[in-house]
This record gives C-alpha cells, structure tokens and sequence, in this order.
C-alpha cells in the first residue's frame, strides 16, 4: 500500500530519457528490451514488452508496444502509483517533481513543443532531431514518460498541425475504412 509519493530524481529520469530518446530508430524489440534491462529493469515473466521501473521494483508497470519486430512506443513510470483518493494530499509533491522534470529536460531538449495542463492533467512533449516524439506527463497520481518512435511522431506532428485532438474517422482520414 503506498503511503507517500516517491519519484526518481531528476537526473535519473533525464538518464532514462537520454537511453530512449537518443537510441537509434528504428528500434528492435531486443534493443527495446535491452535498454530497460540496461537500467537494472525486469521483464514480466511472460510478456517481456512490460518490465519494472524504478518506482516498482517488483511489479510491471511500464511497456513498448510494437508493431512486428518494431517498437512504436515506450511508456515508463517516473514516480509510483498514488490512489485516485489521496491524489490531492501529494498534489504539491506530485507538481514540484514533475516541474523538475521539465526543467532537467529542458536543459537538455530546449523548450517543449507544447504544454498542456487541464483539468488536473498536465504534459509537456518535444520532438527532437531524429524524429522522435518524447512526452512528460501526469496527474495528481502519478508521472510518466513516453516516447514515439519518429513514424509515430511524424503522425502525431502531422495531426498537430491539422488540429485533430478526437480521433475517429470524422476528424481523421487515416481511421477510415
């Protein structure tokens, strides 16, 4: 049962950064895999697209999805889970981590391409040189980080400039069919 908010520190999340983000692309499920163990990481027994983080140890609570031998993307746990009912108590805590977050990426990414933070949710993303789309994200419970590989990135960006923020086919060609 958690009884606090913990987080890796910021030059920790800017080492996972860096190993993700700056990884040749395309990436392999093996170099997926051997990134994260890289880290001290462990796969799930059966599903090695989902291994551990710094903030759960014993259990998966990061993934790559990947499309055949391909990873499209990377979600990896920055901080542990706090339950939705005590959310506000760690809100300043779950805040000041997350801005230092920011400002570490920030030193090595420049400005984010975008921030958002409505509603209780809030991210900033970049999209960097070679293609690749990385996002900080979270809410009163928790903070996480995501990476695009830059096919995934380029559809993002392209939809960025377009403007879709619902994705059905209505508002998205791509989805048809």
């Amino acid at each position: 049962m958690t009884t606090g908010f913990e987080a890796v520190a910021p030059e920790r999340a800017v080492q996972i950064m860096r190993a993700w983000a700056f990884h040749p692309w395309p990436m392999s499920v093996q170099d997926g895999i051997d990134v994260y163990t890289s880290f001290g990481f462990s796969p799930h027994p059966q599903e090695p697209q989902l291994f551990t983080s710094d903030t759960s140890p014993d259990e998966a609570d990061s993934f790559f999805t990947s499309e055949g031998d391909q990873i499209d993307s990377v979600h990896t746990s920055l901080s542990n889970i706090i339950p939705e009912a005590l959310g506000a108590a760690f809100r300043s805590q779950v805040r000041a981590a997350y801005a230092g977050f920011v400002a570490a990426f920030t030193e090595v990414l420049g400005r984010p391409k975008s921030v958002k933070d409505k509603n209780g949710v809030f991210s900033s993303q970049w999209f960097l040189d070679n293609g690749v789309g990385v996002e900080l994200s979270g809410n009163d419970g928790l903070i996480s980080l995501s990476f695009e590989s830059p096919e995934m990135a380029g559809i993002h960006q392209d939809d960025l400039r377009r403007a879709i923020v619902d994705y059905s086919p209505a508002n998205d060609p791509l989805l048809e069919g």
